[in-house]
């Protein structure tokens, strides 16, 4: 469990079309239409005090929870009494829509190795083969759309390759004594036949930016002797 001092760079931004504010581990924000509560929202169709959402220090993510409203609480389109809110989720209150995204996610320690794990990232490890490069590359391209921040382990031809993701983008790639952008290059046009692991753990590593695998594909494919050039 992730402690306080550790959860405490993590916020979550919750957006409406007039109005954006944070929230932090260990604090709440109320929802409604009286001048009270934090995100005061001007619609009839929302109750004075309709929900809210809360972050208790030492849960995981927040939760969302509706205060007995009139029109009800709607959590990515289900109704709710009470739900978990993921990184990406819609809370509707009445006829409006509050957008609640993690925009500054913290990494904490993994027991006993120098790995990281996301702390909103707890699904089980997830384990398959690939065939070659084309394989390589749709599997990539899955954990950007995702929008995960995990780490693939490529297995083949008697070596390893690593690519991190960091919400969806490529921070980090090592193949063949490679890294970075070569190492990406290596792996999309040269990838043997093996099993892979995706895990929540991270190596940390400094990035100035996260590499979108659709655009480096695309760029890929019009560089100049590369072996996408031709769909080879």
């Amino acid at each position: 469990m992730a402690s306080q001092t550790e959860r405490s760079s993590a916020v979550y931004q919750l957006a409406t079309s007039t109005r954006t504010l944070v929230l932090r581990p260990g604090a709440k924000v109320r929802i409604g239409r009286h001048p009270d509560n934090e995100l005061a929202i001007d619609d009839a169709t929302v109750s004075r005090f309709h929900a809210v959402l809360a972050w208790e220090a030492t849960a995981a993510r927040p939760v969302v929870e509706d205060l007995n409203s009139l029109n009800g609480t709607l959590l990515d389109g289900l109704r709710v009494n009470r739900g978990a809110v993921r990184e990406w989720s819609t809370v509707r209150v009445g006829q409006v829509d509050v957008s609640v995204c993690l925009t500054h996610p913290a990494l904490i320690p993994s027991a006993g190795d120098s790995a990281c794990r996301m702390f909103d990232e707890w699904s089980p490890d997830e384990r398959g083969a690939v065939d070659g490069p084309e394989a390589v590359q749709e599997l990539l391209l899955r954990l950007e759309r995702s929008r995960r921040t995990v780490s693939l382990l490529l297995q083949g031809g008697g070596a390893q390759a690593w690519v991190t993701f960091g919400r969806g983008g490529v921070v980090d790639a090592r193949s063949r004594g490679l890294r970075g952008v070569e190492a990406l290059r290596d792996l999309v046009a040269h990838a043997p036949a093996g099993p892979y692991l995706i895990t929540t753990a991270v190596v940390p590593c400094e990035a100035t930016r996260a590499l979108s695998v659709r655009e480096f594909l695309r760029d890929e494919a019009r560089r100049p002797g590369s072996l996408l050039a031709s769909g080879g």
